[in-house]
């Protein structure tokens, strides 16, 4: 999408087109699948961020969507570091309230960002979104778990030229068979 950007393409949503999701079959595939999508937005903001922010024909609107976008997958390596560093900073004694919230910051977004989408998605019955908070603790722990995968997956997108494509097993595919369909 961003080539075609570039090339002049504009893009509209339409929200009535609805495309069905396939989620991998199990956590094997979803780790292949992660580290697919961080290694290829590490590839992509290589090459294309510093276009966007040189561009001068782009308004600042556009350079900050892409800067977002383009470095979204960062939130890992953040989260990361944050969490390392509270038992760093309570061996030395560093620790005090200010220390603690930096640290805890990038859980905080997420947090606040999963609870929002919780509530902001329509159509749904209040029982219904208090019953899907259930989700962002686990999914808060999964995430923060996955940020030692995803911060080597940008660097390795950052440094590696290699952009094999992995297929990734979802639920209901025939095993052996994902070759056969190229």
């Amino acid at each position: 999408s961003y080539r075609a950007y570039i090339a002049g393409w504009r893009f509209r949503f339409v929200g009535e087109i609805v495309n069905e999701l396939e989620v991998p079959a199990d956590f094997k595939p979803f780790k292949s699948q992660k580290h697919r999508w961080t290694k290829g937005y590490a590839q992509v903001t290589a090459k294309s961020l510093g276009f966007f922010m040189r561009n001068k024909e782009l308004s600042i609107g556009v350079k900050i969507e892409a800067l977002f976008h383009l470095t979204g997958s960062v939130q890992y390596t953040v989260a990361l570091a944050g969490v390392t560093m509270i038992p760093v900073f309570a061996y030395f004694r560093l620790v005090n309230g200010l220390i603690i919230v930096l640290s805890l910051y990038p859980a905080v977004i997420w947090l606040s960002i999963a609870t929002f989408t919780v509530f902001a998605k329509p159509g749904h019955s209040l029982g219904a979104r208090l019953k899907r908070l259930l989700f962002v603790p686990p999914s808060l722990a999964l995430a923060l778990g996955m940020s030692v995968q995803e911060t080597l997956c940008i660097f390795e997108g950052l440094v590696s030229a290699d952009a094999t494509f992995i297929r990734t097993a979802k639920e209901g595919a025939v095993k052996g068979k994902l070759d056969e369909d190229k």
